[in-house]
């Protein structure tokens, strides 16, 4: 399970996009992606069946992951580029 959120906290330096920007900042868009994991242990006659049944039970909310079940974070920053619509 992935979560996306914005990066206001976490004691990063963060300054309002507008507030105090130099002439040769660049604005960039920072995706954080956490990662939760859990093994569950199944009986089944295949292993398309046992992610199938893993999966049912997950949507049927069975399994509950949170934060005891953080494995990582990721950080990718893309420039955030102009459209053409935004310089008009």
């Amino acid at each position: 399970m992935s979560t996306t959120i914005f990066a206001t906290g976490w004691g990063f330096p963060f300054k309002s996009p507008r507030e105090g920007r130099k002439n040769d900042e660049k604005e960039y868009d920072v995706t954080i992606t956490e990662t939760l994991k859990m093994t569950v242990t199944v009986e089944a006659e295949s292993q398309l069946e046992a992610e199938q049944m893993v999966s049912d039970n997950w949507r049927n909310q069975e399994y509950i992951l949170d934060a005891d079940n953080f494995t990582g974070v990721d950080f990718k920053a893309r420039r955030r580029t102009r459209s053409r619509d935004m310089e008009r």
